[in-house]
C-alpha cells in the first residue's frame, strides 16, 4: 500500500497500491478519536476502481465524498465518481464536443482537492506541482524526482505547502506560484 486516507465524514477509508488500483472500504467510528475497520464481513472492499497502468501513489477524496482523485506513476490523475455506475468521471468540453483527458508526462505522486472542490492539487516526479482547473497553473522551486511528495493546500486554498528532497518545505503563493517561504 502507498497511501490510504479517510472521508472527512470517517466513513469510508482508500487505499492505493501497486496493483494499480483504489479500493474503496468501509469505515466506522467507534470513540471519539478512534477510527478502525468494520467488522465482520464489512471489511471487504466497496469499491475497486481500476485502471491505471501502473501503481497507484496517492488518494484523496473530495468533501463529500462522492469523488476520488487518484495519482499515478503511469504519468496520469484520475477522478472516480462514487454515484456512477462505472465509478468514472467524464470530463466533457461541451463548446468544442470532445473528452478532455490529461496525461502528465512523469509519474504523479500526490492528489488532493481544494476546499471548495473546484480544483485539484497534482505532485509530479518531475519536481512539479500543478494545480488543474481545467487549465493548469504550474509551481516549482523544489526538488522531487525520486520519492513520493505529498503537497496540500492551506485551508483558505491561498497557499501550496510540500516537501523537498533536499530537505526543504516550500510555501508557494497559489495567485503567483512563487515561492513566499522556505523551511
Amino acid at each position: 500500500m502507498y497511501s490510504a486516507t479517510y472521508s472527512a465524514d470517517l466513513q469510508y477509508v482508500l487505499s492505493a497500491g501497486a496493483d494499480k488500483s483504489v479500493k474503496l472500504w468501509n469505515a466506522i467510528r467507534v470513540a471519539s478519536l478512534h477510527v478502525k475497520v468494520a467488522p465482520d464481513n464489512s471489511r471487504k472492499t466497496i469499491r475497486r476502481c481500476t485502471g491505471h497502468l501502473a501503481r497507484v501513489s496517492g488518494v484523496d477524496f473530495n468533501q463529500d465524498p462522492s469523488v476520488i482523485a487518484s495519482a499515478s506513476c503511469d504519468a496520469r490523475a484520475r477522478l472516480w465518481d462514487l454515484n456512477s455506475v462505472d465509478g468514472c468521471i467524464r470530463v466533457y468540453d461541451v463548446r468544442f464536443g470532445q473528452l478532455n483527458a490529461d496525461q502528465m508526462g512523469f509519474p504523479v505522486t500526490s492528489a488532493s482537492f481544494s476546499r471548495d472542490c473546484s480544483c485539484i492539487l497534482l505532485s509530479t516526479l518531475d519536481s512539479t506541482v500543478l494545480l488543474s482547473t481545467g487549465s493548469c497553473s504550474e509551481s516549482t522551486g523544489h526538488k522531487n524526482s525520486e520519492y513520493k511528495v505529498r503537497n496540500c493546500l492551506s485551508n483558505s486554498d491561498s497557499h501550496v505547502s510540500g516537501g523537498s528532497e533536499d530537505v526543504r518545505i516550500l510555501i508557494w503563493d497559489l495567485v503567483g506560484s512563487k515561492v513566499v517561504r522556505t523551511l
